[in-house]
């Protein structure tokens, strides 16, 4: 008796997964049963980001299905991240009771996904494979190749089916984490008060330097520039001693792989930067741990990399996404938590800087580039777009800069007394590491507070 498509993806995943020695696999395929890649799992600790769902997620665009060796209901990030690319539906081996869950992507409902049984229905597509039954997921996948099924004349059999699917099995190459993703480095010795207060000012510092990021960086972005183009958003990890541990922009559309938002390239880095797999704060008290300031309000996905990368984390963010309901942040998984920059008490109004670009906020550079249905022309000035684009980016630095008569005292010498000082200078190095030409804005905007900032 033939068996769906969702099962045998399940049952090589089990197969898989025995290869591997144990370690969790997840199967990417489409309804007709093509498999489009196969990822298998490398997680140090489980606030990791390297599940082997994300592993095949951040490897391979396209498929609209997962199956796991392992139980999925659990892994957040992961779940996230499935939402995020269009994954209707996981499917996994419940070993308790010997049946097929599945966990299909409802965005709408608390939490996002539903997990039911799974029960084959008509019309469903099948393959000509054998039943697990008892066997084990390694006998089974030794009867397969003991006699394999052969193609037919008609691609759209059972017979021909099964044929893909095992023969896409075996040429897949197995994948494990994600290595692509842009190395957004920190300066050295970046200057810190040593010690955290959670007052409107520097919580302000922070909250516009993310602003001032995405600015700078849509200068660098494009080809043979620093970095990949992408959704102009980026975030700031505060550390204990408010202190900048890393920072993310956008890269997806750039990158060619639209799993990298700027939450997840934050995290990425920090970790590879900083504390490899290990649990983002595990040994600070809860009002000390990291604080993600972005621009955007985070998607499923990167709420998921940031309540799982450890416990009480939280994010504060300038402008709301109404697309986004009950992620893990809004949920406050893991004891997370998230809220609107402009909710902390007496904290000035965020300025709306998103809404100067309106619609073009995913531009990752100064000229439009026309679009034809049949390839790309060479870059075009789109007046309006350009002028968006330009005004943001002077907005985004200039409001960082306007920080400086709240900072202390004006005098120069008097700066190493404030604590904010040593926060806002750090910021500033940083937004000079990004874009040298930050120097040039500042000798314009504050002639003689250059010195002894920014490097010569």
């Amino acid at each position: 008796m033939p068996i769906s498509v969702k099962e045998a993806a399940v049952y090589f995943a089990l197969a898989e997964s025995a290869r591997q020695a144990g370690k969790e696999v997840a199967i990417r395929f489409e309804e007709n049963g093509k498999i489009t890649a196969i990822g298998v799992g490398d997680e140090r600790s489980p606030n990791d980001a390297r599940s082997a769902i994300i592993n095949v997620l951040q490897n391979a665009k396209y498929g609209n299905f997962i199956a796991t060796s392992y139980p999925a209901d659990t892994d957040e990030k992961s779940l996230g991240m499935c939402i995020m690319q269009r994954v209707k539906a996981v499917y996994f081996f419940n070993t308790g009771n010997k049946t097929i869950q599945k966990l299909e992507n409802i965005t709408d409902q608390n939490p996002p996904w539903d997990g039911t049984a799974y029960t084959k229905v008509s019309g469903e597509k099948e393959v000509g494979l054998p039943e697990l039954g008892t066997k084990s997921p390694s006998d089974w996948l030794q009867e397969i190749t003991t006699r394999p099924p052969v193609a037919e004349k008609d691609s759209s059999t059972i017979g021909s089916r099964a044929f893909r699917m095992y023969d896409q099995f075996n040429k897949s190459t197995r994948l494990s984490h994600y290595t692509a993703f842009p190395d957004l480095t920190l300066p050295a010795n970046l200057p810190s008060p040593g010690a955290r207060e959670d007052t409107p000012l520097r919580h302000e510092i922070f909250n516009k330097l993310a602003w001032a990021i995405v600015g700078e960086a849509a200068t660098q972005r494009g080809e043979n520039k620093k970095y990949p183009k992408g959704h102009n958003i980026g975030s700031v990890l505060r550390g204990p001693k408010d202190e900048i541990l890393a920072w993310g922009i956008n890269t997806g559309s750039g990158s060619r792989n639209s799993t990298l938002h700027g939450e997840v390239n934050l995290m990425l880095n920090y970790r590879k930067h900083s504390i490899d797999g290990a649990e983002i704060g595990a040994n600070l008290a809860d009002k000390d741990k990291p604080i993600v300031y972005s621009t955007l309000e985070p998607c499923h996905m990167c709420a998921g990399i940031i309540a799982t990368g450890g416990s009480h984390m939280s994010c504060y963010y300038s402008q709301p996404d109404e697309g986004i309901k009950f992620n893990a942040l809004q949920r406050k998984y893991n004891q997370s938590k998230q809220d609107a920059i402009d909710k902390i008490p007496d904290m000035p109004k965020s300025a709306n800087l998103m809404g100067v670009l309106g619609g073009f906020f995913y531009l990752g550079g100064e000229v439009a580039l026309k679009q034809t249905k049949s390839k790309k022309t060479k870059p075009a000035v789109t007046p309006l777009l350009n002028e968006k684009v330009h005004r943001f980016i002077l907005m985004a630095i200039q409001e960082y800069f306007e920080l400086v008569p709240k900072l202390g005292s004006p005098k120069r010498d008097d700066w190493d007394v404030s604590p904010e000082k040593k926060i806002w200078d750090a910021g500033l190095k940083l937004l000079h590491h990004i874009n040298p030409g930050v120097k040039e804005k500042w000798k314009a905007y504050k002639p003689g507070y250059v010195k002894g900032i920014i490097p010569d």
